[in-house]
């Protein structure tokens, strides 16, 4: 597995090398800057591009911190650059960066594409295009001298330089960090450290070998000699917290992802072999037993029973739906340390992120209660110095802090926004009020900020850190301090206020006067909360096992009284043994009075004998009188064998008898029994306060009902199981209890030492380089972010940035547990550094949704990373695709070709669309299981047509040479449309434009700009600005978003020059158009032309009526 995962992880690594990193032209200035921005040096030697205005007093860190770009002399000059720049920072009064960025040896990088497909005779149907592009680049002190170890090459140019050097071996061998050795050689003839190197000496030195030795050898022509890169403005500190917000000027790599794909490839030999890492690089080679978890119910009751549901709950008057709760359970066992979820359109990813986020935090305060002392939670590492101290955080404990990632920046802001907002929490089970902060007792004293503006906001009731979370979103909306955006330096900056207050003494603003005492309070109360919950399961288990009890006792008994039945059918045959006896009796009592009546009549006959001789006997005998004597002596014996057989019978029927009363014994026990069984259940229901509707359901309720009829199949997978409203009403308790319990381990002296290191690490260089000298930033950083995500327990960042954030945390399993969103959108390596990093991972997202963007130049796909890569060509595998891969947990997709696709934990319950969007999405992306519950809406619009597709006579439309998709008559048509819709009362904001093509979306915008004001008549709360900004665009800017109406405008020429285009929007692409909409989507294109070249519009158009304008 792990020489398979090295190969992969090569692979990833040589595709983003071959991702490069564009010049960027130099800024265009317009004459009003012109003379702020465009600084020309003395004799007209120099040109400096200052890249934006900077004014000493604006407020903004950022508006008084600048760029500046110094184009290199192509032609060799006897000057010293570094002189030109110090005048222009003379003249303009400013501060510089203690550093310059030297950018060398600009080529044109569609020349390279060019010459790589020559060299290798590649049949390449297309011109491909790439801008220009940085060969190498260094970097310089502020004296201007080169600094040592600093000298890149461009890694783009580095892989294809050796790709065209080994042009018959399979590409798998490429090294990727070769370069070294040409830096060793280069700097060798510097000489250094024993001389100093200027900027120019430096830059001359480095291109001649570059062009000699790199670029020559290629067939590529430097273009330009290159340039220098610079930060100006007015005070140094600021540059630096400027600078700190950017990759570096001078890193060529294009990518976010190199570094971490590095880290891993350096720790991958120490993994153990299921390691999660490595099981989700090698999942496509991977065969393993998949459990259906929509088809197999012996798993469903595995994941769904009392045992495995969690404690904690986020507060909502709804419940989960069916799959929703077995994803939740899943989760939270989290068996194989990463576990993915499929979430199509409106199924609720974002719901099932707050439980397992509230059972997250419930499972961390039942940790907190195992230490007596609140500072017993930390552990206390002492610096180098023996004075300087931090704490660390047991890895049992930082596994419940969350990390948000996503390469989506919407989904990122959605989730960490709506978590905090009162919204989220603002009436739980049975209405209850508990974490709205205006049904809240508890207030804060906020005397201390009275000075400060940001807190005019700010509430004073308190939740949970109400006033924090208030104080960062800048409004009064929220309810708790619950999850904060971080990652890029912008975002740190935002929520460095926050941490200047969880970093200092809150006891006053808390009106805590003792943190141990209010720590061992919140322990007490959340301990008998929690205890109180598990007594509630565990009745709730045995309510279950009584209910399978009484029902095995039901059946005992049943099957007794079949027997009983059975045994009185038995009795039957005995029904006339008594009188049978009787008779018998009487018949034998008949023939014995007879034979002593004969008896009696021979006995004379006896005396006569011996008193009279034979021959006077002789004449006297009487042969009747024997012969009737001996015919009733055996008549008599035969009697007496049928009362024999008789009292046999009656033996029998005895036995039988007794049988039969044991049977009714057993039957009136286990009557008994089930009668204390469901007199337990009653106490139980009574316990639990469940009655009527809102009674306990269990699995065997559904069981027959979750894999049968639809109508039966909607009805399980909308059932929740094993909860009342007063089990739900108490787990929503035991996650508020959680939050003060974990409110007071905040307020401990180890959490606010922490924080301020973290404040430190954030702040300044100089205050990083202090921390610096006691500890190692790579082990003390995930400590404190460890300790950040007791206070704020989910944290969030995009991928772009997460590699920079995380850059001082480099051990494996060193964080808690991570969460992709949108997992579909995000390219596969894009979690590999993450998921070391982390002990558990979730992934949420959905393939048949947009897809990762892939800019890869296509060529080099084919050409990399040797036949062991096989599947991990495929330019549309996500995170997801590979996280599901591994994820035994999971259920068939069966696609529009008829082909299936075993997809991680599917959720079903769709509650976002209407009909048509619904079932357009569910047949086209879906094979047909999801279950439609969506509500009609409270305020549904009065549409001036039913969702419809609107073509046009498209015969008098001009065909386009360049690749404008925009088609004025359809923006014509749109328009009318929205004037239609907002006619009826329907709002703008409640419109997006959505297109495949992004010409299409600048087209639509340019066109409503040019229309005046009062045709289109906005209103002030139409937002004309905000409106054209976020309801029209790509399909790609909209996942994640939903409005009542999508107008879904195509866009494409119909003569034949967009055929390709049209062919191009897939199955994906027309989901997430449709399901934006909640209630009426219109597609605006030609409808002949769509159906012949696209099928997946084709399958739409089964289901639109197809209109013109004229007709709406």
């Amino acid at each position: 597995m792990k020489d398979s995962a090295k190969q992969i992880i090569n692979y990833w690594y040589s595709l983003e090398c071959l991702q490069p990193k564009e010049v960027p032209k130099y800024k265009a200035i317009s004459k009003k800057y012109i003379k702020e921005l465009l600084f020309t040096t003395e004799n007209d030697r120099t040109t400096i591009y200052q890249q934006s205005v900077i004014k000493p007093y604006w407020k903004r860190t950022n508006s008084r911190v600048s760029t500046y770009v110094v184009p290199l002399p192509n032609d060799p000059y006897n000057y010293a650059i570094i002189d030109e720049i110090k005048y222009f920072k003379d003249e303009k009064v400013y501060v510089l960066d203690d550093e310059h960025a030297v950018l060398l040896s600009v080529v044109k990088g569609t020349e390279v594409l060019e010459a790589f497909i020559d060299k290798l005779e590649i049949e390449y149907p297309e011109k491909p295009y790439l801008g220009n592009v940085y060969s190498a680049s260094f970097v310089v002190d502020a004296e201007g001298y080169y600094k040592e170890g600093s000298l890149q090459i461009a890694p783009f140019i580095w892989v294809i330089y050796q790709m065209m050097s080994q042009p018959d071996v399979e590409f798998k061998d490429i090294k990727l960090d070769g370069w070294h050795e040409i830096v060793k050689s280069i700097e060798d003839s510097f000489n250094l450290p024993e001389e100093k190197v200027s900027l120019d000496n430096a830059s001359r030195v480095i291109n001649t070998y570059l062009r000699e030795h790199i670029l020559e050898p290629m067939g590529i022509t430097m273009f330009r000699a290159g340039d220098i890169y610079g930060y100006c403005g007015f005070q140094a500190e600021e540059i630096q917290l400027v600078k700190a917000e950017t990759m570096p000027i001078n890193d060529l790599k294009s990518s976010f992802f190199l570094d971490d794909l590095q880290l891993v490839l350096q720790h991958i030999d120490t993994l153990k072999d299921k390691d999660k890492v490595l099981s989700y690089i090698n999942s496509l080679n991977q065969d393993i037993e998949h459990y259906d978890l929509l088809k197999d119910t012996d798993q469903m009751r595995k994941w769904y029973n009392p045992k495995v549901l969690p404690y904690g709950r986020w507060p909502s008057k709804f419940n989960l739906s069916f799959m929703q709760q077995i994803a939740v359970n899943i989760a939270k066992e989290n068996p194989k340390d990463i576990f993915s979820v499929n979430g199509p359109p409106g199924t609720g990813k974002t719901t099932l992120l707050k439980d397992i986020i509230a059972s997250n935090i419930v499972e961390r305060a039942a940790k907190f209660c195992e230490s007596n002392h609140v500072n017993d939670i930390f552990k206390k590492v002492v610096g180098r110095d023996e004075t300087f101290f931090y704490y660390d955080i047991p890895s049992d404990i930082a596994v419940y802090g969350m990390l948000v990632l996503s390469s989506n920046n919407k989904a990122v802001e959605n989730i960490t926004l709506e978590l905090p907002n009162i919204s989220s929490v603002e009436e739980g089970t049975n209405g209850s009020t508990l974490f709205n902060p205006d049904s809240s007792e508890q207030q804060v004293d906020l005397s201390c900020f009275a000075e400060d503006k940001k807190y005019q906001f700010v509430k004073s009731n308190e939740v949970y850190f109400t006033f924090l979370a208030d104080r960062l979103a800048e409004s009064n909306e929220q309810w708790g301090l619950i999850s904060a955006r971080l990652g890029k330096k912008s975002n740190i900056n935002t929520f460095m206020p926050v941490l200047d207050v969880l970093s200092s003494d809150m006891f006053s603003i808390m009106g805590i006067p003792s943190v141990q005492d209010a720590f061992e309070s919140a322990k007490k109360q959340f301990q008998a909360q929690y205890n109180l919950v598990k007594t509630l399961f565990d009745y709730v288990t045995v309510y279950e096992d009584n209910i399978k009890l009484i029902q095995e006792l039901n059946l005992k008994t049943n099957q007794l009284q079949e027997d009983v039945l059975s045994i009185n059918e038995q009795l039957s045959k005995y029904d006339t043994l008594d009188d049978d006896l009787l008779k018998l009796i009487e018949h034998k009592n008949s023939i014995e009075t007879k034979l002593i009546e004969y008896n009696n009549q021979r006995s004379i006959f006896d005396k006569l004998w011996n008193a009279t001789n034979w021959s006077i006997l002789k004449a006297m005998s009487n042969p009747a009188l024997l012969s009737a004597i001996e015919e009733n002596t055996t008549e008599l014996q035969n009697v007496k064998q049928q009362l024999d057989a008789l009292h046999q019978l009656f033996n029998e029927r005895d036995s039988i008898i007794k049988t039969k009363d044991s049977l009714l014994a057993d039957i009136k026990a286990l009557d008994g029994t089930v009668q204390e069984a469901e007199k337990t259940q009653q106490e139980i229901l009574g316990t639990l306060k469940s009655s009527g509707k809102d009674t306990i359901y269990c699995f065997d309720d559904i069981a027959s009902k979750v894999i049968s009829s639809d109508t039966d199949r909607a009805e399980a997978h909308t059932a929740f199981l094993y909860v009342c409203n007063y089990l739900n009403e108490c787990r929503e308790r035991l996650l508020y209890d959680a939050l003060q319990l974990q409110k007071a381990v905040v307020m401990s002296d180890a959490f606010r030492k922490n924080m301020q290191l973290l404040r430190q690490y954030w702040g300044s260089l100089s205050d990083r380089k202090k921390i610096q000298k006691n500890f190692d930033l790579d082990i003390i950083f995930p400590a404190l972010l460890n300790s950040l995500m007791i206070a704020v327990p989910v944290i969030s960042s995009t991928f772009a940035a997460v590699e920079r954030f995380l850059i001082n945390c480099k051990t494996e399993s060193s964080l808690g547990t991570i969460i992709i969103d949108e997992a579909g959108q995000a390219s596969p390596h894009m979690l590999v550094g993450a998921l070391f990093r982390a002990q558990k991972a979730i992934v949420v997202g959905d393939p048949k949704q947009i897809e990762p963007v892939q800019t890869v130049q296509d060529l080099f796909v084919e050409r990399i990373g040797g036949e062991g890569i096989g599947e991990y060509r495929n330019k549309e595998l996500s995170v997801q695709s590979l996280a599901d891969a591994q994820n035994p947990f999971a259920g068939i997709i069966k696609n529009l070709d008829g082909s299936e696709s075993w997809v991680g934990c599917p959720l079903v319950i769709h509650r976002r669309c209407k009909d048509p969007m619904f079932t357009v999405s569910n047949e086209l992306s879906y094979g047909g299981f999801m279950i439609n519950r969506t509500m009609n809406p409270k305020e549904p619009i009065d549409p001036c047509k039913e969702s419809c597709w609107i073509t046009y006579d498209a015969s008098n439309i001009g065909s386009s040479t360049s690749k404008d998709r925009y088609i004025q008559l359809q923006g014509q048509i749109a328009f009318e449309l929205i004037q239609k819709l907002r006619a009826r009362n329907t709002k703008f904001k409640d419109i997006f434009i959505i297109t495949p093509f992004t010409s299409v979306a600048y087209g639509f915008k340019k066109y409503i700009k040019s229309i005046s004001d009062d045709i289109v008549n906005w209103t002030k709360e139409d937002n004309k600005k905000d409106w054209l900004n976020d309801n029209i665009g790509t399909v790609h800017t909209f996942q994640g978003k939903e409005a009542k109406v999508v107008i879904y405008m195509l866009g494409c020429q119909s003569d034949g020059s967009a055929n390709g285009a049209i062919k191009w929007v897939n199955a994906n692409n027309v989901n997430v158009a449709f399901t934006r909409a909640k209630e009426y989507v219109y597609v605006i294109g030609d409808a002949p032309k769509w159906a012949e070249l696209n099928k997946n519009l084709a399958f739409a158009q089964r289901y639109l009526p197809i209109y013109t304008l004229e007709d709406i």
